[in-house]
């Protein structure tokens, strides 16, 4: 009831958000729990077919929408409040536009390529056929107007039909495609088909709605604010899923379906605790601005500190589970992934780190620094995957997005340390403690490797580090109580 009364008290902003974390929380949870059902249902070749596909569409996800729909769309509705309708169905004709745009260049492409070599195989993305090219380019396609939609939705705090949307596509998503892949025999086909099917149903009511609001979907003048706004960061997003999912690319084409099978299930393993890191950063950041505002730096360097050593922790934690980890969610087909996930786990540190340096930037709109960081850090990716993966396969493709995310911790490191000289800012986030917890936490994340076939040594651990979790979280609840109550006697 307490609960319950809370929650009415919030206001609508404040509940608007946690109902969107929710919703993200359990469409991101639902892929999570479903795995170990695929992983079985579908063979490694096939697993790793879908994973390489998953791959491509994210990053053509990117090229085709210029990821209009996401945070950059709160300033754009922000700017235009009296226009929002308008620009929201001319950013969905605009969307569609580009994503017709860059299939006919991908058709061009597969055609002149086949010709000159004398197979049009010649011209598929790697890893991909035709058919699975088309239906990549058909899934952005009914993926934009639902994007577009729940962005809209977000910005009005229209939480209740949004999520609702959010949570019932994902039942149905899981639903069809369990049924359609034990019916089809190309199971690979039929969780594409399953994504078509229901995200198609949803695409084509939100189309008909944004259309019925705004009007219209051409508009010289919205088209080019839109795109002059969404260019530059067009290469900081595709910067960001090279970065993130180029290694599976490289590893389909040097090593094969099954490897990429391996691999992705001890990565998406491992960066489950990236919706960890981003709930806790969505949090923190508003909070860290306003402290920022008040000149009061002291509970700053506090807070990210017991932030940082939860997180670390719970990777830590992770890394004492990893083989056990891998046979719940794929079976003793993918145990060789057991090795992976404490090096791939270790990049969740370097994550927050730097998700805690760049917040500095951020607050002085110093974006394209960001994107030059993020560009950098994706070449440097990139080369050392095509010239280390080949001759060490998986291990090869964890250890440089490892020293990717490490260079990029730097770069941002670097660069919060300049503007916190320039703006007379202390050390906001305690920077010496963050590097040296960050060594020896990614450490022990390694020495768990040493200790993966001691199952008792290695669960003595785990019991150990949830009891000292558990003793602080006491202690410190103590502490509070004891802090409030003079104050409520006063």
């Amino acid at each position: 009831m307490k609960l319950l009364s809370r929650y009415r008290s919030l206001s609508l902003t404040a509940r608007a958000s946690v109902w969107f974390v929710f919703a993200t929380l359990f469409q991101k949870g639902i892929n999570i729990i479903t795995t170990p059902i695929f992983t079985r249902l579908m063979s490694k070749a096939e697993y790793g077919s879908y994973s390489v596909f998953n791959t491509w569409y994210n990053i053509f996800l990117v090229v085709c929408t210029f990821n209009l729909a996401g945070g950059i769309f709160n300033t754009v509705l922000h700017r235009h409040k009296e226009r929002k309708e308008e620009i929201t169905s001319c950013a969905l004709g605009l969307e569609t536009a580009l994503t017709f745009l860059v299939f006919g260049g991908y058709l061009i492409y597969y055609f002149t390529v086949g010709h000159l070599r004398g197979d049009t195989a010649a011209g598929n993305l790697q890893g991909m056929t035709l058919t699975l090219s088309l239906l990549m380019f058909a899934q952005v396609l009914v993926n934009i107007p639902t994007s577009l939609w729940i962005a809209k939705c977000k910005y009005e705090y229209n939480y209740f039909a949004c999520c609702l949307v959010m949570i019932l596509q994902s039942l149905a998503l899981l639903g069809l495609s369990i049924l359609l892949v034990v019916t089809l025999q190309d199971k690979v086909i039929a969780r594409i088909i399953a994504n078509l099917v229901i995200m198609g149903i949803v695409a084509v009511v939100v189309f008909v709605l944004l259309l019925r609001q705004g009007k219209k979907l051409f508009s010289w003048s919205a088209w080019k604010y839109l795109l002059l706004l969404g260019l530059p960061l067009l290469v900081h997003y595709l910067a960001q899923d090279i970065m993130a999912q180029s290694d599976q690319l490289v590893l389909d084409r040097y090593r094969g379906k099954d490897v990429v099978a391996t691999y992705s299930l001890a990565h998406q393993i491992s960066w489950i605790f990236t919706i960890l890191t981003t709930a806790i950063n969505t949090t923190f950041v508003p909070w860290v601005y306003r402290k920022i505002d008040e000149r009061d730096f002291a509970p700053v360097k506090r807070v990210s500190a017991m932030t940082f050593s939860f997180i670390c922790t719970v990777t830590l934690c992770v890394s004492l589970v990893a083989p056990e980890a891998i046979l719940l969610f794929g079976g003793n087909a993918y145990l060789e992934g057991a090795r992976l996930v404490p090096l791939l786990i270790s990049n969740v540190i370097l994550i927050t780190a730097y998700d805690l340096f760049s917040n500095v930037e951020f607050f002085y709109s110093k974006t394209v620094i960001a994107s030059l960081a993020t560009v950098v850090c994706a070449a440097f990716n990139i080369t050392f995957n095509f010239v280390f993966i080949p001759r060490y396969g998986m291990i090869a493709a964890c250890c440089t997005t490892l020293a990717s995310y490490a260079l990029l911790t730097v770069i941002h490191y670097v660069v919060m340390r300049v503007f916190c000289k320039k703006k007379g800012l202390p050390d906001l986030f305690g920077s010496g403690y963050i590097w040296l917890l960050s060594a020896v936490m990614i450490a022990l994340n390694l020495a768990t490797l040493l200790l993966q076939e001691y199952r008792l040594v290695r669960f003595a651990l785990l019991a150990a580090i949830l009891t000292l979790l558990i003793f602080l979280a006491v202690r410190y609840a103590k502490k509070r109580r004891q802090r409030k109550e003079p104050e409520q006697h006063e």
